[in-house]
């Protein structure tokens, strides 16, 4: 009863023939929701500390959950590599050729939170490379996204370094929020 008071059905159903049915609907909307909360990604994926052979794939939930990072060679994916429970994921994916170009995915409770998405590593010493040098974002998000969709049309940059000053209050979560939205659509791919 105090389920179908809180979920705000009328007191003439709570009293019916049909309560008990009510009961189980409420309660089992209720676990739909939390689990579904715990499938949302709050920030990420994004990648770091490349190597040659191996790479961190890094996510956060709004919820408390095992993950998984399915990789491979191609965009069939094939192989797992899984994340204790928590809200703040870290995979390392390793074994991996120096210079090569893997795909990825991130799953939450057996389901893809997000698209495939490259994975490249490091290439060996004294091969050739592409990367992106930017700097003093500092929660300019127009200016911020601007610069963003140009380095997008980059072909094969194997990294990319902020030289800082990436938000203009480091304590203020809001604008971290947006620096990492904005930061999506390349760090997914390209640590």
């Amino acid at each position: 009863t105090r389920l179908l008071r809180r979920a705000g059905v009328p007191m003439a159903l709570r009293n019916s023939p049909w309560q008990r049915s009510l009961e189980c609907v409420v309660v089992l909307a209720g676990l739909g929701a939390t689990r579904a909360e715990a499938q949302s990604l709050v920030r990420g994926p994004y990648l770091q500390n490349v190597t040659t052979s191996s790479i961190v794939v890094v996510w956060d939930l709004d919820g408390t959950a095992a993950g998984e990072v399915h990789y491979g060679a191609t965009a069939d994916l094939g192989q797992v590599a899984t994340s204790g429970g928590g809200t703040h994921h870290e995979v390392t994916i390793s074994c991996l050729s120096a210079g090569a170009d893997y795909f990825y995915s991130v799953y939450v409770a057996g389901a893809a939170v997000g698209d495939v998405q490259r994975l490249p590593t490091a290439v060996t010493a004294g091969q050739p490379f592409r990367f992106i040098a930017f700097g003093d974002t500092r929660t300019n998000a127009a200016v911020q996204q601007s610069v963003v969709e140009a380095m997008l049309d980059e072909p094969d940059v194997r990294f990319y370094v902020n030289t800082g000053d990436l938000v203009a209050h480091g304590e203020n979560a809001s604008e971290w929020d947006e620096f990492f939205a904005i930061e999506a659509p390349m760090a997914g791919g390209t640590p």
